[in-house]
C-alpha cells in the first residue's frame, strides 16, 4: 500500500463538522494546500490540512456496499445529505 499522498485538501469546521472543503479543490502539493489552509484560517476559519492516500489494494465490497459505508461515514460526522464522489466509495 502507498503512503505517498496523492493531494491535499483544506476541511474547514463549521456547525461541529469537519466536512467542508475550503476552496473545493484537491491540491497537488503541500505547499498550495497550505497557502489555501493560511487563506482558510485568515477567513475565519477553525481549518486542517488532510492528505489523500491511495489505496493500492481492490475493493473487498460490491460498489453499492461501498457506497453506503461512505454515506454511514458521512451522517456519522454530521454531514447527511452529502453526496459522495465515485472516487470516495474506496
Amino acid at each position: 500500500m502507498s503512503t505517498e499522498p496523492v493531494g491535499y485538501i483544506v476541511l474547514i469546521r463549521e456547525h461541529d463538522r469537519w466536512c467542508d472543503n475550503w476552496d473545493a479543490e484537491v491540491h497537488t502539493d503541500q505547499t498550495a494546500g497550505g497557502e489555501a489552509l493560511t487563506g482558510a484560517r485568515a477567513a475565519g476559519y477553525e481549518a486542517i490540512l488532510v492528505a489523500a492516500v491511495p489505496v493500492d489494494a481492490a475493493p473487498i465490497e460490491t460498489p453499492e456496499q461501498s457506497a453506503a459505508i461512505v454515506d454511514a461515514n458521512l451522517r456519522q460526522m454530521g454531514c447527511a445529505g452529502l453526496v459522495p464522489s465515485a472516487e470516495a466509495g474506496r
